[in-house]
């Protein structure tokens, strides 16, 4: 006959019987030491609970926000815990690829977390022979996409690039948090909404967003200050490799010159 071993005893109360002696494990002397036992396990768990709280995996929702806070991994204004305990995971490797495009896309991406819209980042350029490029990154559906635009099709204000580098604008395709709403539509001062937006927007997302460009960008670029954030509903608007009347034209540093099917925040 094979020996078996006991099954293992994983707690204080059950532990405590089998150490104690033969005249107190009967009722009365079990019952009074079953009280040490609780008490036991009382403090153990309270230990347990606190020592996995640094594990986004294991921690309570309510601790998530403070790993994030640590790690410096913002949380989606509608993110759910099991999607953003993966980004705190991966914090370390988040951080060591900072500063480029693809980085600041997934993490603007992250903050509309479950349903994120179709991104881009729009950078000009110049190359050595002096001929002026679009650069153009796009995260639509959890895709990358990269493209140079030769001759350039992004003229914001016709600046001589050689002394205005590091410029890019960050546009959001949004269709469902940013539908405008006006005058007597029927919101009201102080209803929870900003202007021009629905009631799915945050009031928040213009601070947000410049937050999320200022933390994730590569040093020493910048959102453009008058418009470097925009938002559209619009997703067939601004392709990597069109032109034409909606695309800027040296004359958008005046917002009356700007195309109207979008809005323009200041960027950073």
């Amino acid at each position: 006959m094979l020996f078996e071993a006991p099954p293992a005893i994983t707690n204080f109360r059950a532990s405590i019987k089998e150490i104690s002696p033969p005249w107190l494990q009967a009722d009365q002397g079990y019952r009074w030491l079953y009280n040490f036992g609780l008490q036991l396990d009382i403090v153990s768990e309270y230990l347990r609970m606190g020592a996995i709280q640094r594990f986004p995996s294991y921690c309570q929702s309510a601790a998530l926000r403070h790993i994030g806070a640590d790690r410096q991994i913002g949380r989606g204004f509608r993110e759910s815990d099991g999607a953003y305990s993966p980004r705190l995971r991966g914090a370390r490797t988040t951080w060591r690829l900072a500063g480029n495009a693809r980085t600041l896309l997934k993490q603007v991406a992250a903050y509309f977390s479950p349903n994120a819209p179709k991104l881009r980042i729009v950078t000009p350029g110049r190359q050595r022979d002096n001929t002026e490029f679009t650069d153009w990154w796009t995260l639509d559906g959890g895709t990358f996409s990269y493209h140079r635009q030769t001759p350039a099709n992004w003229d914001w204000d016709s600046t001589d690039l050689t002394s205005h580098r590091g410029r890019f604008w960050l546009i959001v395709y949004n269709a469902d948090d940013f539908t405008p709403w006006y005058w007597g539509d029927g919101h009201y001062w102080g209803g929870g909404q900003s202007w021009g937006y629905e009631e799915n927007f945050t009031q928040n997302f213009a601070v947000d967003a410049r937050n999320l460009a200022y933390q994730w960008k590569s040093a020493g670029s910048h959102a453009w200050q008058s418009g470097g954030i925009i938002v559209t509903g619009d997703q067939s608007l601004w392709s990597p490799s069109g032109s034409g009347v909606t695309y800027p034209n040296g004359t958008w540093q005046d917002p009356s010159n700007r195309y109207s099917g979008a809005f323009y925040l200041d960027g950073i």
